[in-house]
């Protein structure tokens, strides 16, 4: 973990997953370390989504709308606040040419959970840009609320996990929606799981939104209603997934 305030980030191709990032470039406004393994030249992708599916999260079962709606967004920036063990910060990634950026602070459980959580998330996601299944994924290690008074990016598509309090999960939306561009996607994890908090403030967001209440929940807003629907009806062409709306 590295002290509030200090800053090193490198690209994913420069530094070893298993090295902290101790000697790249800084880029002043984000608030963390970034870790990242080194990328072969040549890989093969024919066991990425076996892979992505290998691993375990609590928010398994949301990574294959994670693929489709990064495929049709097209999004430049990802934010993905809570990345546990890296399932949604790689499946944000894979086959995405934009810059995935997991945030974490891995506020829950002792001294060893955390040791053990942040070892594989790193893991993980060191496996999946060694070979080659994701790529412009940068990690910052943080307080979220830190992190986001120095960002400095528009963000195309918001995820909000590990958020379990409606006072955290209002404040992870109010600090960082305000990044996002006139078509932004939020997602919000835990809205069923959690419905006295997470779900009490994902019912109070005033803006066009939808849920899975499968999986823990994952809520689904944009300002955009037109996008919104147009995500909705696209993907319950390809799954039968169950989906909640809101009038």
């Amino acid at each position: 973990m590295t002290r509030e305030g200090s800053v090193n980030l490198r690209s994913a191709e420069q530094v070893s997953a298993s090295e902290p990032a101790r000697r790249g470039r800084t880029e002043t406004g984000l608030k963390g370390r970034f870790y990242a393994p080194k990328t072969p030249a040549t890989s093969s992708k024919d066991l990425a989504l076996d892979f992505i599916d290998s691993i375990e999260s609590t928010w398994k079962g949301h990574e294959p709308f994670a693929l489709w709606l990064v495929k049709k967004l097209k999004p430049k920036t990802i934010v993905d606040l809570g990345f546990d063990r890296g399932l949604s910060t790689v499946a944000f990634a894979y086959k995405n040419k934009g810059h995935v950026f997991g945030v974490d602070w891995f506020e829950e459980g002792g001294y060893s959970e955390k040791c053990f959580a942040l070892d594989r998330a790193f893991a993980n996601i060191a496996n999946a840009i060694r070979f080659n299944y994701a790529k412009n994924i940068h990690l910052i290690i943080g307080p979220f609320s830190h992190v986001s008074r120095g960002w400095n990016r528009k963000i195309d598509l918001l995820h909000i996990d590990w958020a379990h309090t409606y006072k955290s999960v209002k404040t992870h939306y109010d600090n960082w929606s305000s990044f996002l561009t006139k078509d932004g996607v939020v997602l919000i994890h835990d809205v069923t799981s959690h419905p006295d908090e997470v779900g009490k403030f994902f019912r109070e967001i005033k803006k066009p939104k939808f849920l899975f209440p499968a999986a823990a929940g994952l809520g689904v807003v944009c300002a955009n209603q037109k996008l919104l629907d147009e995500i909705r009806e696209g993907w319950s062409r390809v799954s039968k997934m169950k989906i909640e709306t809101f009038g």
